[in-house]
Parts: structure tokens; C-alpha cells; sequence
């Protein structure tokens, strides 16, 4: 196995930030080329957390490629410029010669990063605390020093739900319009079964924005899950 250094990431991200853009098929071997090198302490806790240099892999290019496998849309071309300017990436389907701007945004980013921490300091991590990207920092601080306990389905419901209205409500701007949005949340947390009245609730808040499409995906590669709320 290859091992990893910074400078297979910087090629990778150079690759995939050109102006024509790449086959979304060539960008996927790329990552899992990527994903095959072994990788130091320090670069995969980087990733868990979102940080420097991986934080555009783990926020931006890992959705848009889990969410474009999962609607089986692998046929077209994808450009990710990767300058914090809007939108996060531009897609081509292989039909037609007109782009499409793809946003992402991630709900329960903060916890995602706080359990990521934990994860990376004592070796050890829980799934899902249900603490709002606003909540106060003493809140995430007392419920990392408890210790592990089970959370209700209606708590990982609720919270991840009223999390998703949040992320919604912040990208209800006019500049998307025409746009497909990305909403990442970690459903993982419960059986698939259990999300699919929930993402259907989700469809009335959805309906004023002025993307033209807007779907919900899961935060893992194995478990493939994506929810269209418009």
C-alpha cells in the first residue's frame, strides 16, 4: 500500500477543480486511489474533524460524489473549484451540454466535529449527542463528560430534523436559485426504515426554496441513503 503525503492531495485537488472538469466515474477512482494510501495519525484524525487539508474532501467533494452514486448520475462531468465561492461544484450531465450548480450543506456540522474530537483523544467516540450548531459550548462540553448512553429514536428524529430545517432555512437565498442543494446528515444514527417520514415532512419546508432540486444524503459511503425533499 502506498503510503500518503500532502502532496497526493494537492494533486488530486488540482485534478478536480479545472474549469472543464472531470468524468464523475475518473473522479471516484481517483478517491478511492486516494482513500487506498495508508495514512498517518495525524491525516486521518485531520480528516474525522474536518480539518486542514482535508476539510474540502470530508464537506464538500465526499457528498456531492456520495450523493451523485447514489441517484446513479456517475454518467456526467463534475468541476469542483474549491473557492468558498458559491456553488461548492458545478455538474454536467453527460445529456446535455448545460452545467448545474451543486451546494452542500452539513447538519449537526458541529457535533460531527465534537464527536470527531472525542474520537481522536480517547480512542473512542459515540454516534450522535443531538446538540444544535448554536448550542453553547458548555452544552457539547457536558454531554462529552458524560459517559455513553443510548439516545431515543424520537431524540435522534427531532434534533436532526429541527438541525435540517436550520440548514435549509440559512441557503433560503435567491443567488441558488436553479441550483441543487445537498443536506448531509448522519443517518447512521438509526435503521433506514425509521427516516423516510421524517424526509417526507421535510418536503413542505422545503418547497419555498428557490433550488430546483433538494435532497437529503447520509454521511456513509457504505450505507448509501439520499431522500429528494424537492
Amino acid at each position: 500500500m502506498t503510503s500518503f503525503d500532502e502532496t497526493a492531495l494537492k494533486s488530486f485537488y488540482n485534478h478536480i477543480s479545472g474549469a472543464n472538469g472531470v468524468s464523475v466515474e475518473q473522479v471516484c477512482a481517483k478517491l478511492d486511489e486516494l482513500f487506498e494510501r495508508s495514512r498517518s495519525e495525524t491525516d486521518l484524525d485531520n480528516f474525522r474533524m474536518g480539518n486542514a487539508p482535508w476539510k474540502k474532501l470530508s464537506d464538500e467533494i465526499c457528498p456531492v460524489m456520495r450523493f451523485l452514486k447514489a441517484n446513479k448520475m456517475t454518467d456526467g462531468v463534475v468541476s469542483f473549484p474549491l473557492n468558498d465561492q458559491i456553488p461548492d461544484c458545478w455538474y454536467r450531465p453527460a445529456t446535455s451540454l448545460d452545467r448545474i450548480g451543486i451546494e452542500v450543506t452539513i447538519a449537526l456540522g458541529r457535533e460531527r466535529i465534537e464527536l470527531g474530537r472525542e474520537l481522536v483523544e480517547k480512542g473512542i467516540g459515540r454516534g450522535f449527542i443531538g446538540l444544535q450548531d448554536d448550542a453553547p459550548k458548555a452544552s457539547f462540553e457536558k454531554s462529552l463528560s458524560r459517559q455513553r448512553v443510548m439516545y431515543s429514536t424520537d431524540h435522534a428524529i427531532s434534533e436532526t430534523k429541527k438541525a435540517i430545517i436550520s440548514c435549509l432555512s440559512k441557503k433560503n437565498k435567491q443567488q441558488y436559485e436553479g441550483m441543487i442543494l445537498i443536506v448531509q446528515a448522519p443517518l447512521r444514527s438509526l435503521p433506514v426504515e425509521r427516516w423516510e417520514d421524517m424526509a417526507q415532512d421535510l418536503t413542505i419546508e422545503a418547497a419555498p426554496l428557490p433550488f430546483k432540486e433538494i435532497y437529503l444524503i447520509g454521511n456513509s459511503d457504505t450505507r448509501l441513503q439520499t431522500y429528494k425533499l424537492k
